[in-house]
């Protein structure tokens, strides 16, 4: 397995049955060091000269080659060399050649350039020089050629070149040039001139220009190099550099915004820093402000909301996005795009910590700005049933972790509130949350300061029965544990609740200083003698009154000095010319709303109350009204207009408030659409299933998840505990190996200290025994001798005591005794030497088991130094043998990881080789598509053109037509019909090539679009509008162009999004693709298209039906308003004849 055969290994002499034993191939030709004779290593190649004139006929003088590095195995040359002359080694050999050029040319040829190629088995070096072969010429004379440059640095597609040759002397008949110019570059051969723009990158690279005659031959080399240019000199190039100049913005963006892309100093304006040049930004990302009509919103769950909107500053900057922290309560979505907050709550929802629940922040590219909203959703007020009737419906015992169906199992609810413990956030009814009350389950307690299990104050104000409390906590009366009672602590002007805060008590007898201090009565007796004079003085200032001012000097709110930052829709702000504020639509009935507008007035009199009178408040009742507000202290007032629904509308209404602010100066109009709509019971109940379909969705999704997280987690572990298991059985087969080397290494120290030990030993034990053994030998000797002179006293003594007469006897018997004492004597002293001899016997024996025992040892010990070394050696075996498996398994496994990941590379490499073959197809055919829909496009354009241009001529002669007819309209269609006539004659400021040319005959019901009535529509058929899918295909530029041509208010058509309204109502592809042409619409987009054009005709025919109302309703005002100005003339006319008889009688 380590690439090399068998047979290769044998003729090599390396081990076929070891894979880290293989061939070395220093030349990498496959072919061992061992048998090979040939050096294929690189090879560089040089000639002696490489340009030469040759004479025909003549030898020439030969062109010898130079090599370095590897062996040469063949040599190449192109073109061949003419007749004449050869090339050593060119053709096969089966020897070593030099390469040399030689011969004598027998043909004239022009200078040309010959490549020569020195190749082995791996590598090749290539040479060019430059010959050529002529007959001399005698009239022909030397010659000097230059060129006045010898380094050029171009850059490329950009510096042109022209350089001439100086010649000095003979006459030059042939030019040529090596190695050949790179592209954009020209070599003249008739008179050596350079020119051109250089087309390519070129590092630096010489180029040798051959000039010659029939007798000489001259070069010179010149150095060239090209880069693409770069401005900034950032070391890319301007051709792929986005930043051509390095001024931080990009060529294509300098461009767009009109400055010079080459120019550092030149750079776009960015008055919002947002990165955006200010003459193509359109989005402005200034600091925001913005907040919700409603701070508090009390919903009901199964109710859908009213939708919420946010009301953004006029002067605020453009908002990307909108969030919302935490998650809005299940049902409700927020639109991150408009900030719009709707939906249907799924969920009771309240909270006891938080001021407020949920914080909304809006955001650009450089600013945000957030606003707290306070959610509570209530609980559905639906029939529920009690299958076991013990008091708590089935939801609630479900949601309370309970039994619907057993009587005995319901849920436990301290309060009484009807929401069980389980759910309920406060389970004791105090009004303390119970993640903040230190007695969660008792309602007269809440707060423990000290936290001794004693409640700071008790009460049963919160008792479910209040009449019958009695508390069983004992009320604490030091709250905060200081040592002053709570009652003390307040009579002494320091918190009962702050142990930091204690009363000071100078004297220690438990009064604090504050109640001590005496004060004189006379102090309170003449503080109130001071009463009745300011009294006095507050009279006399009444009276004085340098602040009154007259009733004519008092300026109240006046319509010039009224403004709102976007400036109004319409109107003055007179009576008969009220300001037009924008319509806030979708309000739920009992809601509030307030204007988009914060409208500004100045120029009043400071600190003068204004008040708000809604002159309209027979229709609308209370609705529109507000209080009184006063101006400041510079004479200004901001407010919103405001509009409360508290007579709960029953059905969809729109009111339309005439609002007076301040005594008949300034004058408002704003319309307010009250939208009533409810679900059927069916609805709610599959909005219920569906939001408990996707809660269970979402969490087997996070259960999935978590698996899945879990699952990485434990093969990440396994991975890390296998490189960590076979780090160790490494670092332990090297610490085995050390310490078995140690070990060995320690046992042939103790084994040869053990042996001088066992030597000294046993000498000494030899001298002690022969030592021992003198002794008791000399101690039988000294114990013969006193037994023998005490026997001998004795004798004496008995000899002296006898009488005479017995003294023979005694004599006699005396010797007897002593020949007896004297034997016992020697048997004694006997016995002591046979003892003496038999001890030294013992101790020769036990000298000589000693020995032997020793001389065991030593054999046992030598046995016992050799299984060790033996196992030592096994072990350091087996060490070994272990560090070669761990080595042969680890080449293995690189082995196969190196394998696998070629293979894998292969793989992608060849699946990347099919995708970019598969995308360049792709790319070709979109782009052929791309090029047939363009092309069907832009004929389609041109022939709507051709139409809109035939349909201006002839509207041209209709407008003339109709203008000739107005005197025979009365007043108010005649206005109507200059309106449409001014429209019509804008015809030309559109591009019907963009949007497609129509006629009245293809016509759409426009009006079914939020925003256009019947007369915008008109005023749209006028312009050549008249359906959707032209609305649908206008641009950014086109929507501000037909908003101008139909006089609608500025930005109008953006804002009420008529072209999403009409890509809807055309069932448009668009709604896909995001692009004019076609797309592919998926089911579910086209369901959802269906669902909001049926949502948006349903809500034109409602707008058409209160338009038509309000039409009927403003001809019956009109037509009451004629009758009346007629009842008027006709009683000024008989005023005037009653006046004209009277005066006629006088």
């Amino acid at each position: 397995g380590d690439g090399w055969t068998d047979a290769d290994e044998a003729s090599c002499s390396t081990g076929p049955l070891n894979e880290t034993d293989y061939p070395t191939d220093s030349d990498g030709d496959g072919v061992c060091d061992n048998i090979d004779d040939i050096d294929d290593s690189p090879v560089f190649l040089v000639y002696s000269s490489t340009s030469q004139l040759f004479f025909v006929n003549e030898p020439i003088t030969p062109l010898v080659a130079n090599t370095f590095g590897g062996d040469v195995r063949t040599w190449e040359i192109w073109p061949f060399l003419p007749p004449g002359l050869a090339l050593n080694g060119e053709t096969a050999r089966s020897t070593t050649s030099d390469g040399t050029i030689s011969g004598a040319p027998m043909v004239v040829f022009d200078m040309q350039v010959f490549t020569i190629w020195a190749n082995n088995s791996q590598h090749s070096s290539a040479v060019e020089i430059t010959l050529q072969s002529v007959v001399p010429d005698p009239d022909d004379s030397d010659f000097e050629m230059i060129y006045l440059v010898d380094f050029m640095n171009l850059t490329t597609d950009l510096d042109e070149t022209y350089l001439v040759p100086e010649i000095f002397g003979g006459n030059i008949t042939s030019w040529s040039i090596s190695p050949q110019l790179p592209e954009g570059l020209d070599f003249n051969t008739t008179n050596g001139l350079i020119t051109g723009v250089v087309a390519v990158e070129l590092n630096a690279t010489t180029f040798t220009v051959s000039a010659s005659n029939s007798l000489f031959l001259h070069t010179h080399d010149i150095t060239i190099s090209a880069k693409l240019l770069d401005t900034d000199g950032d070391g890319i190039p301007d051709v792929t550099d986005e930043d051509d100049d390095g001024d931080g913005w990009g060529d294509v963006t300098e461009e767009e915004c009109e400055t010079d892309p080459l120019d550092a100093i030149s750079k776009p304006g960015d008055y919002d820093g947002d990165g955006v040049c200010d003459l193509a930004d359109e989005f402005d990302d200034s600091p925001i402000v913005f907040f919700y009509a409603s701070d508090r919103l009390e919903l009901t769950v199964g109710l859908e909301m009213e939708a919420l909107e946010p009301r953004i500053a006029p002067s605020a900057g453009g908002i990307i996005g909108f969030s919302v922290v935490p998650d809005l309560p299940p049902g409700l979505s927020m639109n991150n795009t408009t900030g719009v907050v709707s939906g249907t709550p799924t969920e009771p929802y309240d909270h006891l910590v938080l001021e407020y629940s949920h914080m909304f922040t809006a955001v650009n590219g450089q600013n945000s700005f957030s606003y707290t909203v306070d959610f509570i959703i209530l609980a559905p007020i639906i029939e529920n049933p009690d299958s076991d009737k013990d008091g708590w419906s089935d939801s609630d015992e479900l949601e309370c972790d309970k039994d619907p169906f057993d009587p005995v199992s319901f849920p436990e609810d301290i309060d009484l509130d009807l929401v069980c413990n389980h759910i309920d956030e406060d389970d004791d009814g105090d009004k303390i949350g119970d993640l903040i009350d230190a007695f969660p389950n008792d309602s007269t307690a809440w707060d423990d300061t000290d936290s001794d299990g004693m409640p700071d104050e008790l009460t049963c104000k919160y008792s479910t029965d209040s009449t019958n409390c009695t508390p069983i906590l004992i009320e604490d009366i030091d709250d905060d544990n200081d040592g002053w009672m709570d009652l003390n602590e307040t009579n002494c002007a320091t918190d009962p609740k702050d142990n930091l805060s204690i009363p000071a008590d100078e004297d220690g007898d438990g009064v604090c200083n504050l109640l001590e201090e005496y004060v004189p009565p006379v102090v309170h007796i003449l503080w109130i003698c001071c009463v009745p004079i300011l009294l006095l003085l507050l009279l006399l200032l009444w009276l004085l009154n340098p602040f009154e001012v007259e009733e004519s000097e008092i300026m109240g709110p006046e319509p010039q000095f009224s403004s709102t930052e976007r400036g109004w829709i319409g109107g003055g702000g007179e009576y008969d010319d009220p300001f037009v504020l924008r319509e806030v639509t979708g309000v739920k009935p009992g809601s509030f709303a307030e204007s988009h507008e914060i409208i500004k007035v100045t120029n009043i009199t400071p600190r003068l109350m204004c008040d708000f009178i809604d002159m309209a408040s027979e229709e609308n009742g209370s609705r529109f009204s507000m209080r009184s507000i006063k101006s400041s202290s510079r004479g200004e007032v901001e407010f919103r207009l405001q509009f409360r629904d508290d007579q709960l509308t029953p059905k969809t209404t729109s009111y339309e408030g005439l609002i007076r602010f301040g005594k008949a100066t300034v004058y408002f109009v704003w319309s307010v659409e009250v939208e009533v709509t409810k679900d059927t019971p069916e609805e709610e109940i599959a909005k219920k299933k569906a939001a408990k379909i996707e809660r269970e969705a979402k969490r087997k999704a996070a259960v999935a998840e978590e698996r899945a997280k879990e699952a990485e987690w434990k093969a990440s572990k396994i991975e890390r505990e296998a490189a960590q298991k076979a780090s160790k059985i490494e670092r332990e087969a090297a610490q085995k190996a050390s310490e078995a080397a140690e070990k060995a290494a320690e046992i042939e120290r103790e084994a040869a200290q053990k042996a001088s030990e066992a030597a000294e030993k046993a000498a000494e034990i030899e001298r002690e025994a022969t030592q021992k053994a003198t002794e008791i030998e000399f101690e039988a000797t000294e114990k013969a001798a006193e037994i023998e002179f005490e026997a001998a006293e004795k004798a004496a003594e008995a000899k002296e005591a006898e009488d005479l007469e017995e003294q023979r006897a005694a004599e006699e018997k005396a010797e007897m005794e002593a020949e007896e004492r004297a034997k016992e004597a020697e048997e004694r002293a006997a016995e002591i030497e046979r003892e003496a001899a038999e001890a030294r016997a013992m101790l020769r024996k036990k000298a000589e088991r000693r020995k032997a025992a020793e001389a065991e040892e030593r054999v046992r010990e030598a046995e016992r130094e050799a299984a060790e070394e033996e196992a030592r050696g096994a072990a350091e075996r087996e060490v070994e043998r272990e560090a070669a498996e761990i080595e042969r398994k680890k080449a293995e496994k690189t082995a196969i990881i190196e394998r696998e990941k070629a293979e894998k590379t292969a793989i992608i490499e060849r699946e990347k080789a099919d995708k970019a073959a598969e995308a360049k197809e792709s790319l070709r055919k979109k782009a052929e598509e791309r090029k047939r829909k363009l092309e069907e496009e832009e004929r389609v354009s041109r022939e709507d053109r051709k139409k809109a241009a035939a349909r201006e001529e002839e509207v041209e002669a209709e407008i003339a037509e109709r203008h000739a007819k107005l005197e025979d309209l009365e007043e108010e269609e005649r206005r109507k019909e200059k309106t449409l006539l001014r429209v019509a004659g804008r015809m030309k400021k559109i591009d019907f090539g963009k949007i497609g040319f129509a006629t009245h005959a293809d016509k759409d019901d426009l009006d079914e679009i939020d925003g256009i009535g019947p007369f915008i529509e008109e005023k749209l058929n006028s312009l050549g509008i008249y359906k959707f899918s032209q609305i649908a295909r206008m641009d950014s530029e086109l929507e501000d162009r037909v908003n101008e041509a139909i006089e609608f208010l500025p930005g109008r058509v953006k804002r009420d999004r008529w072209v999403d309204q009409a890509n809807v109502l055309a069932a448009n592809p668009n709604l896909s693709t995001g692009e004019k042409g076609f797309g592919v619409v998926s089911l579910e987009a086209e369901h959802q298209a269906v669902e909001a054009m049926a949502m948006l005709r349903k809500k034109a025919e409602r707008r058409r039906s209160m338009e038509m109302a309000e039409r009927a309703l403003a001809g019956a005002q009109r037509r009451e308003a004629e009758e009346l100005v007629r009842k008027k003339a006709e009683e000024r006319k008989s005023l005037e004849d009653e006046g004209k008889d009277i005066l006629d009688k006088l």
